[in-house]
């Protein structure tokens, strides 16, 4: 009876998601009627076969960056062993309402245990791994309620269970899949759960919980066939309404920061069914994947962080899907990158030793393009100087605002010039603050300053909020050899103030950045007043319409080019009480007064200010800049 629910739901899926199961996809999923036909028989089936275990020693044998990184495993390893196993945290705090870090260490304890094990066979890292699995798979329940957790912990009990086979007795092979079943395929195929809603959702939800129960169907399907091909066939037919959002460019409607771990999740699924089935049924052929390494490549400044709008944080963090990436698609560029984020940052992980690429060098990356407009996420990135660290770097947001971890920011942008950020993205505020993700308009999560129109570096019209799921689509954009340059149509973000707002952004010459936005009333509008704000973690020295940044040795100018009469000054905004501290940050901005036509902002960004002095700013209209989107 339980299957017969399963089998009509997932027909249901597919029927409401549209998938349209024609062609590569048509044939991809005429192989779900038998999904284990291709199984690989054996232990290690996930990530590493027996086969792809000897090609790994053999590449460690004759790689000093590969031998770096086992060291650095060991060491992770052995620490490990000194520590205590993982204890169900709702033991000492019944209240908890997410043990998400508690998954995620387990992952990265079996991670280290199992791949030091496979290749040093040393028993000590078995036998701690055992205590660790036994203990999580005695826990009551892997907390559905936020199936991150559930999703992740059975990540890393499959891989327990397929790295360490050899070395599981029965009853622990036993107590393990029982674990998997009960703690996460139940839930999953629950029909009428509210834990499983991220199925019929587009977000890294989508991706993260649906791929950690691809893996876990791989790894037990030969002792639970059917649970599992329920499982895998309703993740499939649930990830291609997330998958969609990567067309037709690679772009991530949540932001650099959540394709991280959206697009991490896919590439192990499809690496899961890879080494586990010899295949994925094409679903690394979706539209858009083959390009996504572009985006979070262009996605990342001069200044080591990336654009983090929305909920992001900025530090430009190693992605190991770009390995695996950049194998699948054959682009060197991406190895290159991923190859530098490590040498900065100095966090291995697993999957950069299993997906290690050795081949190209940096030249790759001087070829990045001086624009590129991703439609996908309506973002626009512009560059003077490749990926030169003492370049220009403006990544500018348009898209929507309706869609997780969005902020009501339409028209903000983010600025690096010598290696520094000049112009910021606060970032997320605190998860749990209340109705932190409460998406309804006036209230919620648009209370709290982070998420709200004001601390962005956009347009400002009262103490009002941009619309929630406003959208403000690329009208213009070009791309030549002195000049990079869109227009975002923001007239929608704003319709209380019934005007209609248009944001040009221009890089001139490699030297300087040109922001020129226009405003003018429409119908009855009572607007007064449009305010331009930019938060900086600078120190700021104001001269009238003119204004000097400092961080460190390096300065940066702003000036003023229109309304004449306009001034800069500088605010702090206040917070409310358990909101983040927003230490040493300045809003910069300017006020002007709306006039009975079309009113006109303009600032040029020069850096070192010096190179401003020599030339001037005629502005053309907005409707003069050339260029389709």
């Amino acid at each position: 009876m339980r299957l017969s629910i399963v089998v009509l739901m997932w027909v249901h899926c597919l029927f409401h998601l549209g998938l349209g199961l024609s062609g590569q996809d048509a044939r991809g999923f005429k192989a779900m009627e038998n999904p284990w036909k291709t199984l690989n028989p054996g232990h290690p089936r996930l990530y590493l076969t027996e086969q792809g275990e000897a090609l790994l020693r053999k590449q460690i044998r004759s790689s000093p960056v590969r031998k770096r990184i086992v060291g650095s495993f060991l060491e992770k390893a052995e620490k490990i062993l000194s520590e205590d196993c993982l204890e169900d945290p709702r033991i000492k705090r019944p209240e908890a309402r997410k043990m998400i870090k508690f998954s995620r260490l387990c992952l990265r304890r079996i991670q280290v245990l199992g791949m030091v094990y496979r290749l040093t066979g040393r028993e000590e890292f078995a036998v701690r791994a055992k205590q660790e699995l036994r203990n999580v798979c005695g826990w009551k329940d892997w907390n559905p309620r936020h199936f991150l957790d559930v999703a992740e912990m059975a990540h890393a009990v499959a891989l327990g269970y397929d790295w360490f086979y050899d070395r599981l007795t029965p009853g622990d092979r036993k107590k393990i899949c029982q674990a998997l079943v009960e703690k996460a395929m139940v839930p999953f195929l629950s029909p009428q759960s509210h834990w499983v809603d991220f199925r019929h959702k587009e977000g890294n939800w989508n991706l993260v919980c649906n791929s950690g129960l691809v893996i876990a169907a791989v790894a037990i399907a030969d002792r639970e066939p059917e649970r599992a091909r329920s499982v895998l066939r309703m993740a499939l037919a649930s990830m291609p309404l997330a998958l969609k959002r990567y067309a037709p460019d690679g772009g991530w409607p949540e932001g650099a920061y959540y394709w991280h771990y959206a697009t991490r999740y896919t590439v192990y699924a499809l690496e899961a069914l890879k080494t586990g089935l010899g295949h994925d049924f094409q679903i690394s052929s979706v539209p858009g994947f083959d390009r996504t390494g572009d985006y979070f490549l262009q996605m990342c400044g001069t200044s080591g962080q990336i654009a983090n709008f929305g909920d992001g944080y900025s530090p430009a963090r190693p992605a190991e899907q770009l390995f695996w990436l950049s194998r699948r698609y054959g682009r060197l560029d991406w190895a290159v990158f991923q190859r530098d984020l490590l040498e900065q940052r100095g966090r291995y992980t697993i999957f950069d030793l299993l997906w290690f690429e050795e081949r190209g060098d940096r030249s790759l990356l001087s070829r990045s393009p001086a624009g590129e407009y991703f439609r996908s996420t309506g973002t626009v990135v512009m560059r003077s100087d490749g990926r030169d660290p003492s370049g220009l770097f403006l990544a500018l947001r348009g898209g929507s605002s309706g869609l997780s971890h969005n902020h009501l920011d339409l028209g903000s942008f983010v600025l690096d010039a010598h290696g520094k950020r000049w112009a910021i993205d606060l970032g997320p505020d605190r998860y749990d603050l209340p109705g932190y993700f409460q998406f309804k308009p006036g209230g919620g999560r648009w209370a709290y300053l982070r998420t709200r129109t004001q601390s962005h570096n956009t347009l400002l019209f009262g103490d009002r909020n941009q619309k929630v799921g406003a959208s403000a689509p690329v009208t213009r954009f070009f791309t030549g050899p002195d000049r990079t340059h869109a227009v975002l149509d923001l007239s929608k973000a704003y319709p209380q103030a019934e005007v209609r707002v248009r944001r040009g952004v221009a890089m001139v010459n490699g030297r300087h950045v040109l922001i020129q936005d226009e405003v003018s009333r429409v119908g009855t509008s009572s607007s007064q007043e449009v305010v331009w704000q930019m938060a900086t973690p600078a120190k700021v020295e104001i001269e009238g319409s003119r204004a000097t940044l400092h961080l460190g040795s390096q300065s940066m100018t702003l000036q003023i080019i229109s309304p004449n009469a306009s001034h800069w000054e500088c605010i702090v905004w206040d917070r409310k009480p358990r909101e983040a501290r927003n230490v040493g940050v300045t809003w910069l901005r300017f006020r002007a007064k709306l006039g009975p036509k079309v009113t006109g902002l303009a600032v040029v960004f020069s850096p070192g200010g010096s190179a401003f002095e020599e030339r001037t700013w005629p502005l053309r209209p907005l409707d003069t800049w050339g260029g389709l989107p």
